[in-house]
């Protein structure tokens, strides 16, 4: 039988700091970032090498790449407090040109241009991009969506 102290469960867990939507988003948008990183990571190292690179070059053109989209995520996951307008603007360019660069360079390794190959070389950025959406993206008390960090938008 259920006491009704025991009804405040959900919301007395999430007062003491216990709530699973603080970790679980996390860690999702974790190991999703994880494997499309690493998809993407070998597609791109594949079409630094057709693009002539030679070892070296090739293993370190996808960090320059992919590293860029980190350092943007970053800046767009911070409070925009204190930033001015042409700030924002540059975290959003870095981040959407890491992911124009990566989505291209990604497509154009793949093996042949048909729809499947195209799809599975492309899928990373596309699931960074995504994942990136839903953390700046959370839900309120309500159900309803809203932006985390409505500052952080260039507009």
């Amino acid at each position: 039988m259920r006491r009704p102290e025991d009804a405040d469960g959900p919301r007395l867990a999430r007062r003491r700091g216990l709530d699973p939507d603080a970790w679980v988003r996390p860690l999702c948008a974790l190991v999703v970032a994880g494997a499309a990183a690493y998809a993407s990571y070998v597609h791109q190292r594949d079409f630094a090498r057709q693009g002539g690179a030679d070892a070296v070059t090739s293993a370190l053109w996808p960090l320059s790449v992919d590293g860029l989209l980190l350092l943007a995520t970053a800046g767009l996951l911070k409070p925009a407090e204190g930033r001015g307008r042409r700030a924002r603007y540059v975290v959003w360019l870095a981040f959407l040109l890491g992911i124009a660069v990566s989505l291209a360079a990604n497509i154009a390794a793949a093996a042949t241009l048909t729809w499947k190959p195209v799809l599975v070389a492309g899928w990373p950025p596309v699931a960074l991009l995504l994942s990136v959406e839903l953390l700046v993206l959370r839900p309120t008390k309500h159900g309803a969506t809203t932006l985390r960090m409505r500052r952080t938008l260039p507009l």
